[in-house]
């Protein structure tokens, strides 16, 4: 049996690699997201969000996005503009990385990916489409300016579908993110792993939920 890899297809059974560069090897919390993810196709041309149990996801909470993949209406496709490269969809954060949230300062849960900084839009969208157009996961290498500081990081983007007839489009992207810069904890949250945080994993069983 085959499955979607990186770049292509991975065997069952081998072992987790990819020519890109970064290399998902180098990466041990992605690459074990990764055989989460490979582990969760069941029947389904791409794993379904229902196959997830945030429980199961504690390991990376925190460094978790989920992003819904929706049609933009109409009425908004001058807000911003289609030209854009969304190809007429918005991707919208249902659950945003709180590791991240804390590193810049700044809390995307429910809003659009890009929304505040077009120069980030323009840099995700062309990632988010590959990943719903083909089905197939990617592994890219990002920095983002924030507070005078450079945060670089690697991040592994999984398609995700609701399962049964329709289960070939993608409806969901789980992104997990190997931070490349030194994490900032605030009194409220030092010491605390936010995997333990009962918050961040109910907000995470709705997302995929789709509550």
């Amino acid at each position: 049996m085959r499955r979607h890899g990186i770049g292509g297809y991975l065997d069952e059974g081998s072992a987790l690699m990819t020519t890109q560069v970064p290399a998902l090897a180098d990466y041990r919390d992605l690459a074990e997201l990764y055989r989460h993810w490979v582990e969760r196709f069941e029947d389904n041309p791409i794993p379904a969000r229902s196959a997830f149990d945030p429980v199961e996801l504690r390991p990376w909470l925190g460094r978790l996005n989920l992003v819904a993949v929706e049609t933009r209406q109409d009425d908004e496709r001058d807000s911003p503009p289609d030209g854009d490269g969304a190809r007429g969809r918005r991707f919208v954060y249902r659950v945003f990385a709180t590791d991240v949230a804390q590193a810049l300062d700044h809390e995307m849960t429910g809003r659009e990916v890009g929304e505040d900084a077009p120069e980030v839009r323009q840099a995700l969208l062309g990632d988010y489409c590959e990943v719903v157009d083909t089905g197939h996961p990617i592994l890219r290498r990002h920095e983002i300016s924030a507070h005078s500081r450079l945060l670089p990081h690697v991040r592994l983007m999984l398609p995700l579908g609701d399962g049964g007839a329709g289960g070939a489009e993608v409806t969901r992207v789980l992104v997990g993110i190997h931070p490349l810069w030194q994490p900032v904890r605030t009194p409220l949250t030092a010491g605390l792993p936010p995997e333990i945080d009962p918050e961040v994993i109910f907000g995470a069983a709705r997302a995929l939920a789709g509550v």
